[in-house]
């Protein structure tokens, strides 16, 4: 885990980019949704996935559960195979809890980027700033103080395809739910775009 706390603590400058270009999308009227990400709504369901996580050519793998524990609230486990727990974390809207996180990985930048990402992951509901409508897809946009999430659905379901999150100088990760089945998501790549960070998920099946 040592190679972990290291390479989460370079950062590659990124160049600003717009997500939704002009000419491609045009605006469309903003409708607010019950849900913006149906994939992990269940509250009866365990999601238990295989993990792999690269950071700069290093590799570490486990297991990763996601569990709805109430309205607005996921518990997110990661495990080595052997039972080791990584890291728990309750996240909510109003507060996001760290239970337990293993020493090497116990550093604010770590701590700070995963609960980012898991909560860009999991997140069900969120005020729609904005919406567009393109060749491919139809987008969602929402804001926080610092960073804006752009929801990407495609087809006449308009099923996720994939969550972008983008701050102050550009792009920031892509979620890219690769395979779905039956509003679970079956194989998931998040990638940074700021540094080399890069986990993919595939569900176990239960």
């Amino acid at each position: 885990m040592r190679f972990l706390v290291i390479s989460l603590l370079a950062f590659v400058f990124v160049q600003c980019k717009s997500v939704v270009p002009k000419d491609t999308y045009k605006s469309l009227a903003v409708v607010q949704q019950p849900t913006v990400n149906p994939y992990f709504t269940d509250l009866e369901y365990d999601y238990v996935y295989k993990i792999n996580i690269e950071v700069y050519s290093n590799e570490m793998s486990g297991l990763l559960i996601i569990k709805r524990i109430g309205e607005d609230a996921h518990r997110v486990v990661c495990t080595s195979q052997f039972g080791t727990t990584f890291f728990d974390f309750e996240l909510s809207p109003k507060e996001n809890k760290v239970h337990t996180v293993i020493e090497a990985m116990d550093k604010k930048f770590i701590i700070n980027t995963l609960l980012r990402d898991f909560t860009t992951l999991i997140q069900p509901k969120a005020e729609i700033k904005k919406a567009y409508q393109g060749v491919t897809y139809k987008v969602l946009k929402t804001a926080g103080r610092s960073q804006k999430n752009f929801y990407f659905y495609t087809g006449d379901a308009e099923q996720l395809s994939h969550i972008i999150r983008s701050g102050m100088l550009g792009k920031q990760i892509t979620i890219n739910f690769d395979a779905v089945d039956t509003n679970k998501a079956t194989a998931i790549t998040i990638n940074h775009h700021d540094i080399a960070l890069a986990m993919a998920l595939e569900l176990i099946k239960n």
